[in-house]
C-alpha cells in the first residue's frame, strides 16, 4: 500500500499571555488504518508561523536547509583537514604540489599583466617546475635545518626570530636567488654569468622588499609544518616579478627591467 502523507491540524487554545499554539500531527498510513496523534505546543510565535504556513523555506519543513546553509564552510573546512593531513603523511610531494600550482599560477599572472596577446606555454611551464623542483624542496629542507639549528621559541618576537631572519635574507636569499637563475637559465639556454652580472643584484634588491617582511612573518607566527605552505603563497607574487624580469632579459633588452 502507497503511505498517505502526514495530515497537520492547527487547533487555538484559548489566547494567554504566551499566545501557546498547538499542533496536532496525524501519522495515516491508509484510510482504514488506525491514526497515530501527537501533540506539541509551542510557545515561539516565529516557530508557529513556519510550521503554519507550510512554506517550502521554512526551515521546520526543509530539514535539510541547515545543512545547505552550513555547506560552504564545511566543505573548506574539510579540504582544509584533508590538506594539513597530507601535509603531516606526505610533506614534500604535498609541497611541491602546491608549489607547483602558486608558482605556475604567478607566471599566468605575469603573462596576463604583460598582455601580449599570446600564451607562452613553456614559459609557463618552466615556472611550474621552478615551484616543484626548486622552491618547494629546497625550502623545505632549509627550515628543516634552520629550526633544528635554532628552534622556534614560544614567543614570537625574539632574539632567535632576528638571527633567523638575518641568515635567511643575508644567507639563504642570495644564494637562492642564484640558484632559480641557474635553473630557469639552464632551461632558456641563456648564458647564466652574463645574466647575473646584469640583472642579480637587482632582482635581490627586489627580492628584499618583498621577502624580509615576509620571511619576519613566517619565522615569528607561522607553525613550523606550514611555512612552506606561507612561503609559496608569497613565492606567487615573487613569481610574477620573476617571470616579468627574466622575460625582459631573454628577449634581449639588455637591461634589467624594474618590477
Amino acid at each position: 500500500m502507497t503511505p498517505q502523507p502526514s495530515k497537520i491540524k492547527q487547533e487555538e487554545e484559548e489566547p494567554c499571555a504566551t499566545d501557546h499554539i498547538v499542533i496536532t500531527i496525524e501519522n495515516c498510513d491508509d484510510a482504514n488504518t488506525s491514526k497515530s496523534t501527537s501533540a506539541t505546543t509551542f510557545t515561539t510565535p516565529t516557530v508557529a508561523r513556519h510550521i503554519i504556513s507550510m512554506d517550502e523555506g521554512s526551515p521546520l519543513m526543509n530539514h535539510h536547509s541547515p545543512q545547505k546553509e552550513k555547506s560552504s564552510p564545511s566543505l573548506w573546512i574539510g579540504v582544509w583537514y584533508w590538506y594539513t593531513d597530507k601535509i603531516h603523511h606526505h610533506p614534500v610531494m604535498t609541497k611541491c604540489l602546491t608549489a607547483t600550482v602558486l608558482v605556475g599560477a604567478g607566471d599566468l599572472a605575469a603573462q596576463a599583466l604583460q598582455a601580449t596577446g599570446t600564451f607562452d606555454v613553456k614559459r609557463y611551464l618552466r615556472f611550474c617546475c621552478l615551484g616543484c623542483f626548486v622552491q618547494a624542496p629546497v625550502t623545505h629542507y632549509y627550515y628543516l635545518l634552520l629550526d633544528a639549528k635554532l628552534p622556534p621559541t614560544p614567543y614570537p618576537w625574539t632574539l632567535t626570530t632576528l638571527v633567523k631572519l638575518i641568515i635567511d635574507q643575508l644567507i639563504f636569499a642570495p644564494c637562492f636567488t642564484v640558484l632559480t637563475f641557474a635553473f630557469l637559465d639552464t632551461l632558456v639556454g641563456v648564458n647564466l654569468l652574463q645574466h647575473l652580472r646584469e640583472a642579480y643584484l637587482v632582482t635581490l634588491i627586489e627580492n628584499w622588499k618583498l621577502w624580509v617582511p615576509a620571511t619576519l612573518i613566517n619565522i615569528a607566527y607561522c607553525p613550523p609544518e606550514f611555512r612552506v605552505l606561507f612561503s609559496n603563497a608569497v613565492f606567487f607574487v615573487w613569481s610574477i616579478v620573476l617571470s616579468i624580469l627574466f622575460d625582459a632579459q631573454n628577449s634581449g633588452n639588455g637591461e634589467a627591467v624594474q618590477p
